[in-house]
């Protein structure tokens, strides 16, 4: 009878021990986005309102007509993000031509679980970076 009564405790305890790992695992998310805008034609910077708005709507028919290409980059962090202090991506090797149209920075399972089993020492993050 304590042999049953043992493994039943044994098996609470694991369960909230699930529970709590899968509490901190899940609600520690964070998550960044940032959006940029459309760069502007030459013509609106010079003030020209007909030709400004005509470079305007080809601009988004090529935008819209053309899919993202999106990349994913893999940061790594240090101390729950403390270090390094910046981390700088350049726009010029993703999206060349056309610029950044969305970033948006965030967990992983994979990420979130790393950061769980090495106590905040290792704390990566994804970021994702779609072109206009």
């Amino acid at each position: 009878m304590r042999r049953a009564i043992k493994h039943t405790d044994m098996k609470k305890r694991f369960v909230i021990t699930i529970f709590i790992l899968a509490i901190f695992l899940f609600f520690g998310c964070q998550h960044a986005r940032l959006r940029i805008a459309q760069p502007l034609p030459k013509s609106c910077l010079a003030g020209d309102n007909k030709l400004c708005e005509k470079d305007k709507s080809n601009l988004e028919n090529k935008f819209k007509n053309s899919e993202r290409k999106i990349y994913e980059v893999h940061q790594k962090y240090f101390f729950g993000g403390l270090l390094p202090r910046k981390y700088e991506l350049n726009e010029s090797t993703y999206c060349p031509e056309s610029g950044i149209y969305e970033i948006l920075q965030y967990y992983t399972f994979k990420d979130a679980l790393l950061e769980q089993l090495t106590a905040f020492i290792y704390s990566p993050r994804t970021v994702r970076i779609s072109c206009h």
